[in-house]
């Protein structure tokens, strides 16, 4: 979930960013809940809590993979749209060298 929050390149209307965010806090209101109020779930049998962890593990994966190709596509998309993405050389000489020099005393 919080990878998919700074997933600046990918978007706000990329699918797989809301996927990854709805599925991230619905996991973690999910989890928080059966630990809080059906401890006795987990108690059914040994397989119940490996299994849920398992399947949790494997949908973030999965979520995890797809965001990345998504902000990739996005980057890719960024550079089309004619953004420079190489810094400037010293942009603090540059703007010193134009500028009138203005000396204050105190």
């Amino acid at each position: 979930m919080m990878h998919a929050l700074c997933a600046f390149s990918a978007g706000w209307t990329s699918l797989w960013r809301i996927r990854s965010i709805v599925f991230g806090a619905a996991a973690t209101i999910l989890w928080m809940t059966l630990l809080r109020f059906q401890t006795g779930y987990f108690w059914v049998t040994p397989l119940t809590p490996w299994a849920l962890i398992v399947a949790t593990i494997a949908v973030t994966s999965f979520l995890e993979k797809r965001l990345a190709e998504s902000m990739q596509a996005g980057e890719a998309s960024y550079g089309d749209a004619g953004r420079n993405p190489e810094p400037v050389a010293a942009p603090v000489a540059a703007l010193a060298s134009d500028a009138p020099r203005v000396e204050f005393h105190g």
